[in-house]
């Protein structure tokens, strides 16, 4: 995910002494869809209640792990041993600041605006 590169990269240029920066396409003036899942419309069709359940269930563990991050690392940690926590600490401000908006303040996660879908 992108948190992981930008975060890996900020790190470096600092032990360089150099300064990271990065723009937000919103300030190139692009309002770009974040966090988006894909699928056909023959899977929608033919499997709705498995699409549903997998958004539904996507998004609820994000929002658990967005308000529990600390009990997100000891459970991925389980998974892959060689992950870092003062990395994963790190994505955790990046990870909110793309997925809770305030369009997902007031519509719920995983909400997106249908003008983004006109690019």
């Amino acid at each position: 995910m992108t948190y992981n590169e930008l975060i890996t990269a900020q790190r470096e240029m600092k032990k360089m002494g150099k300064t990271f920066c990065t723009v937000d396409y919103k300030d190139l003036g692009i309002d770009w869809m974040d966090n988006v899942l894909f699928t056909t419309e023959e899977i929608i069709k033919k499997y709705p209640d498995v699409v549903q359940t997998l958004v539904t269930g996507r998004f609820k563990g994000f929002q658990w792990a967005l308000e529990n991050p600390k009990e997100t690392f000891e459970v991925l940690k389980k998974i892959n041993e060689g992950l870092d926590y003062a990395h994963e600490m790190d994505a955790v401000a990046p990870m909110k600041a793309l997925m809770i908006t305030s369009d997902t303040k007031k519509n719920g996660l995983g909400y997106i605006l249908p003008k983004k879908w006109k690019i």
